[in-house]
Order: C-alpha cells, then structure tokens, then sequence
C-alpha cells in the first residue's frame, strides 16, 4: 500500500513539475517581467510591469514635444495618445491665418510621421 502511494506520489510532482516549466527563450523575448491580476470589488485592474529599457507611451510623447520643439517658431501645446492615434496640439509664436495654419500643421505632420511611424498623428495649430 505504501509503495503504490509513494510510486503515485512521484508521479503526481513529475506531471505538475512539467506543467509549471516555462519557455525560457520566450521569457527573454518578452518586454514584461510580470503581469499581475488584482480584483478591488468589480474592477479588474492589469498591472504589468515593464523591463526597464522598453518603450513607453511616455518617451513617445517626449519624442513628439522634442520633435516641435526642433521646428522654429512653434511650441508643443498637448500630446496624448488613443490607441493608435497621437494628438498633437501646437502654439504658433505668430499669428497666422487659416490656410497657413492647415500648411504649417501638415508640414508638422510630416516631420512627425518620420520621427513617430507607428501612430496616426493628427496636428493641430492654434
């Protein structure tokens, strides 16, 4: 009786010792250290925790103020971002009319677009 007990035993920490071993490689690969699921009452909220040296929406938006800040004349205004969708709102230091705010937004733009690629960039001048 003992043994078949014990023999069933080693048997059980094999199977769930196997269950609990991670790829390794995918591990390294991943950006995040730790993903953690708290419950407070009906709310879920992910926290997840990112390896130091991965890209944050933060030096995304520090990019696109530093990119605004390079053109002469204009200062950043607000950045922020939905999605795939960066929001820019420029301050012109002149004042300019309509058809030279749409100009100097899409000249903006561009200049947005080859430092930011992976966004949707929508620019506004005020």
């Amino acid at each position: 009786m003992f043994k078949v007990g014990f023999v069933f035993f080693c048997l059980a920490m094999f199977l769930l010792n196997g269950c609990g071993m991670q790829n390794k490689k995918e591990n390294a690969e991943s950006p995040y250290r730790n993903v953690k699921n708290t419950v407070s009452g009906k709310k879920q909220q992910n926290q997840v925790e990112l390896v130091e040296n991965s890209p944050t929406i933060g030096t995304d938006i520090m990019e696109a103020k530093k990119v605004v800040r390079s053109i002469p004349g204009y200062i950043p205004d607000s950045v922020w971002i939905n999605g795939n969708q960066m929001w820019v709102v420029v301050r012109a230091n002149k004042d300019l009319s309509n058809h030279a705010k749409l100009k100097e937004a899409a000249r903006i733009h561009e200049k947005l677009v080859q430092a930011i690629p992976q966004f949707k960039i929508n620019v506004k001048v005020n």
